[in-house]
């Protein structure tokens, strides 16, 4: 058993009743005791011309949601519906203050000589010790205790029959709210390139831009149908459409593509597009202009990417054939396929290096070609398609799809129906547990199943672009995803077992590039809505934004954040911010351009436990504790959605709420994460905790998510 300053952090103690000594105090053990018994378990550790706007009315759009089966519904028939405006702050490691004291979380590592912050709010020092006390000697008086640090993750048990049935809900759309005229800029009210969503303004006046503010959506406007015109870059609310950014005279391509993410590590998003020159030009929150790349790099048309490529904590701006630093300086360029516009990030050979990968080469992050296969390009997905816990690449465009191994070798390749072909989506689409690959083409809407073979096609209308493109969201939870879907004249969501219409609404039109509609909690209400973009200048009666969501309030949840137009769960954090490692997407939830947080499993749920660390990590001094949770998955899929650990105890013999966390880390199943740390005041005093973690997901048993722990735990 893995041991650290004399603590074996993977000993547990089976008693439900627990006798704690003090802190350094060897005459007692830790104990775990759910909420139906006791249990035991023991483990081995292992300067823009800006205008911005604080208020607009927007324009409601109507519509009323088809009868039951699916059926096309008019936007003249309309019923509006509200955002509650309410904000979710599941991603958020905040702490919650008792009213008995300062509580919340720490800094897990421990230095020699470390500031700890009182419950008064004075500071103290923490010195660390050599261990020696509490290993041997349950004498507290004879100096400061051990200082432990945070005890690592292990494996722990897993339950494969850990299931239960989904809650399914209903389709029943309804038009929330739509923007189509402006204050700044009115003629510039056509849209026809990929909106995003992020968090970019202070909605809750706390002084931070983060996940706990009122998502917002950006996007590019052009006049007219000069859409290969210079444009105006537009921010507005999630809520209502209010505008919040006007962007003018910085060259922004009216059609070009958007992303976000906090690349300069200020812990708020900035906004990139590309300019009609072909530049990459980087904009803070404010709508500031912070700066501009070289020209000529970058198709007018270009979709952005932000990955932090080889992981040094500082993302990348990924766009056209340049690789960029954080800063705007080219980086590396590369010399072959890029995706056609779209550029896709991913570690493809999991070697915890990101790569830029193409249709038909795949780049390092310096701009290196690792491999090519002399195919032609195309629009890029990664997916785990065969279930061999390697990602595939899938490649779509000029009529044809193929699907090729992360080293550029081709698997299969096939004619797509009717041709053309736009960006690919992946998802479960017929809830058999296995990934399809969802492509618009110039007539037809098809999914076609792991092996190339056609599983359903629908009639479309895309004679302009032909590339037009999707994404893919399971709203009710059945476990089959549906199709979201924007042709020349209509808003299209198939059923994605056999591609039946669930919903059509004539209007929602467009002259076509390689636009799609999101899939995102866009007001913060803790539903999912559908965002959709407009033009009328060759199809279509609509222009501007339009939110779509469900009048029962039963879709499923999803995040508050779709980032770019390669957009994958992992590649970006809630509050904007860029992982420096991200989970490989296809590792946990295996699919592209999807904002469906659970995993492609059926009905397997995670079950969450929790374990307390020994005593020697309750870090007494100066009055507080430092209590290291861990938190398991015994179930059998992973934890997605993260969780919320609550802190309860007794103090005097009354009843206290300690702290309250939110976790937004993923859990394997089988796993144990690291412990969390969670500063108690007031130790002396504490007579009785209980912990307890709560899914933000269903799970198969919440009877073992409780954990006890008997005072005093300082001496």
């Amino acid at each position: 058993m893995a041991t650290r300053r004399g603590v074996e952090w993977g000993r547990w103690i089976a008693s439900a009743t627990l006798i704690a000594g003090g802190c350094g105090d060897n005459g007692g053990d830790s104990s775990t005791a759910s909420a139906s018994g006791a249990s035991t378990t023991t483990g081995a550790t292992e300067a823009p011309t800006t205008t911005t706007t604080t208020s607009g009315a927007s324009n409601s759009e109507t519509a009323t949601a088809p009868t039951e089966g699916g059926q096309s519904i008019s936007d003249s028939q309309a019923t509006t519906a509200s955002s509650s405006g309410a904000t979710d702050s599941s991603a958020s490691e905040t702490a919650t203050t008792a009213s008995t004291g300062s509580t919340g979380p720490v800094d897990p590592s421990a230095s020699t000589t470390e500031p700890g912050t009182t419950g008064d709010g004075t500071t103290a020092a923490v010195s660390e010790s050599d261990g020696s006390s509490g290993s041997t000697s349950g004498d507290t008086t004879g100096g400061p205790p051990a200082i432990c640090e945070a005890p690592p993750g292990f494996d722990g048990p897993k339950d494969p029959a850990c299931a239960i049935a989904p809650k399914v809900g209903t389709f029943n759309p309804v038009v929330e709210w739509s923007k189509s005229t402006w204050a700044v800029q009115p003629a510039f009210n056509q849209v026809m390139a990929a909106p995003i969503v992020a968090s970019l303004s202070d909605d809750n006046a706390d002084g931070k831009v983060n996940q706990d503010d009122i998502p917002d959506i950006a996007f590019t406007t052009f006049s007219g149908g000069a859409y290969q015109a210079a444009g105006v870059l537009r921010v507005v609310s999630g809520k209502d459409g209010a505008e919040l950014l006007n962007i003018v005279g910085q060259g922004i391509g009216g059609s070009a593509g958007v992303a976000a993410g906090d690349i300069d590590l200020d812990g708020v998003a900035e906004i990139v597009s590309v300019t009609t020159s072909g530049q990459i030009k980087a904009f803070e929150h404010t709508g500031e202009l912070k700066w501009t790349s070289p020209g000529n790099l970058a198709s007018i048309y270009a979709c952005p990417a932000i990955a932090d490529m080889d992981g040094d904590g500082k993302p990348e701006v990924i766009a056209g054939k340049a690789i960029l630093n954080n800063d705007g300086t080219v980086r590396g360029m590369v010399g072959l396929g890029t995706g056609l516009l779209v550029s896709v990030v991913a570690d493809i050979d999991n070697d915890g290096i990101q790569e830029y990968v193409g249709g038909n080469a795949a780049y390092g992050p310096n701009g290196a070609t690792l491999w090519s296969n002399a195919k032609a390009d195309g629009w890029v997905a990664i997916a785990d398609m065969n279930l061999d816990a390697q990602p595939d690449i899938i490649v779509t465009g000029g009529g044809r799809a193929r699907m090729q191994t992360n080293k550029g070798v081709v698997v299969w390749d096939v004619l797509l129906p009717g041709g053309g072909g736009g960006p690919p989506t992946i998802a479960d689409y017929d809830g058999d547990g296995a990934p399809e690959v969802g492509v618009a083409g110039a007539t037809f809407y098809v999914v076609l199943e792991a092996d190339g073979k056609v599983l359903w096609q629908k009639a479309t209308q895309d004679a302009s672009s032909q590339s037009t493109g999707s994404s893919v969201f399971d709203f009710e939870g059945d476990g089959a995803a549906e199709a979201i879907y924007n042709d020349e004249l209509r808003l299209r969501v198939y059923a994605g077992t056999n591609g039946a219409e669930k919903l059509n609404i004539l209007g929602h039109g467009s002259g076509t590039l390689y636009e799609y509609p999101l899939v995102v909690d866009v007001d913060g209400d803790g539903q999912s809505e559908i965002v959709v973009i407009n033009n009328n200048y060759a199809f279509g009666t609509k222009t501007g934004v339009a939110v779509i969501g469900d009048k029962d309030k039963s879709w499923r949840p999803t995040r508050k954040i779709w980032n770019q137009h390669a957009y994958s769960i992992t590649n970006v954090n809630d509050d904007g911010s860029i992982p420096k490692d991200p989970t490989p997407n296809y590792k946990v939830y295996n699919s592209f351009r999807s904002g469906d947080l659970a995993p492609p499993d059926g009905t397997d749920t995670p079950d969450l436990t929790v374990k307390l660390a020994e005593p020697c990590a309750l870090q007494c001094g100066e009055g507080k504790v430092v209590l290291y949770v861990h938190v398991g998955n015994e179930g059998a899929s992973p934890l997605t959605a993260g969780a919320t650990i609550k802190v309860d105890g007794t103090i005097k013999g009354q009843p206290a709420s300690l702290a309250t966390i939110d976790i937004a880390d993923v859990i394997e199943a089988g796993k144990v994460s690291p412990g969390y740390p969670i500063e108690l005041t007031e130790a002396v005093d504490i007579e009785t905790v209980t912990v307890s973690v709560e899914a933000k997901e269903q799970e198969c048993d919440t009877g073992n998510n409780t954990a006890m722990l008997a005072g005093p735990l300082c001496g």
